[in-house]
């Protein structure tokens, strides 16, 4: 199972952002119909709408067009519109915005890489807005030393800020932790227990971890049946397993 330390930013909302600051009620009723239109998948509706509250200077309008270019939400993806959109957010310090304009930063995605920039933007959303994103992505940046030192110690305070928060990339990444031993006394049933909240979130490759638990009997009770049930939950949420992930599926689920 390959250790997951992507800098990710999950920005896929089950609800859209509300406004962050005081506004007309012209604005205000704009970013309403856009947020109807958006969660009913009416997407060439939203945008207009958006773009008009953004255009007054609304941060959540701001937001949610930087992501809708960044995922391709209804029109094509466009990185450089969504860090000019995200960057706008930002400067209004919402603190998801700042975590995609860190994360824009550390990939080079719609302006150069920066990792000093990147750090700026994840420990402002992190330190003073307690962004659970920005503190999971701080705490891969320590892990893996991006941009810093490794520093395990940071690694596993930030990793514990996110998980408190319920954030399913930490809670998986954690969990690894204590699955290998790393920074931390090596324990399967802590392990298992924090792949298990990721996994319960839909989380791909800890559905697939919570089957290798099941499947070894680390952390839990060797179950094959169980094991066979997580494997699947995951192939069918979109995980692509690796070579030893294949020997695992082969020998449960007869599938190579």
């Amino acid at each position: 199972m390959r250790k997951i330390c992507l800098l990710l930013v999950l920005c896929l909302l089950a609800s859209v952002c509300t406004a962050f600051a005081e506004e007309t009620t012209e604005v205000t009723d704009l970013v309403g119909q856009a947020n109807a239109a958006y969660n009913a998948g009416d997407y060439a509706a939203a945008v207009p709408l958006y773009q008009k509250a953004a255009d007054a200077g609304d941060a959540a309008a701001q937001y949610m067009l930087g992501l809708m270019y960044q995922l391709g939400i209804g029109m094509e993806p466009d990185y450089d519109r969504a860090f000019r959109y995200y960057s706008l957010a930002a400067a209004q310090e919402v603190p998801e915005a700042l975590t995609a304009v860190g994360y824009f930063y550390s990939q080079g995605l719609g302006t150069e890489q920066n990792l000093d920039e990147m750090l700026k933007y994840y420990r402002l959303a992190a330190d003073k807005y307690a962004e659970p994103m920005a503190q999971f992505n701080l705490g891969c940046c320590y892990r893996d030393g991006i941009g810093v030192e490794i520093n395990d110690e940071e690694m596993l305070r930030y990793f514990n800020l996110a998980v408190a928060q319920g954030n399913p990339n930490a809670q998986f990444n954690l969990g690894f932790c204590y699955y290998t031993g790393r920074a931390v006394e090596k324990d399967y049933a802590r392990a298992f227990e924090l792949y298990k909240l990721s996994a319960d979130q839909g989380f791909p490759v800890a559905l697939f971890a919570v089957g290798d638990c099941y499947y070894l009997g680390n952390g839990v009770e060797k179950d094959t049946a169980a094991a066979a049930e997580w494997y699947q939950k995951s192939l069918d949420a979109g995980y692509e397993p690796d070579e030893e992930d294949q020997k695992h599926l082969a020998d449960v689920l007869g599938k190579e």
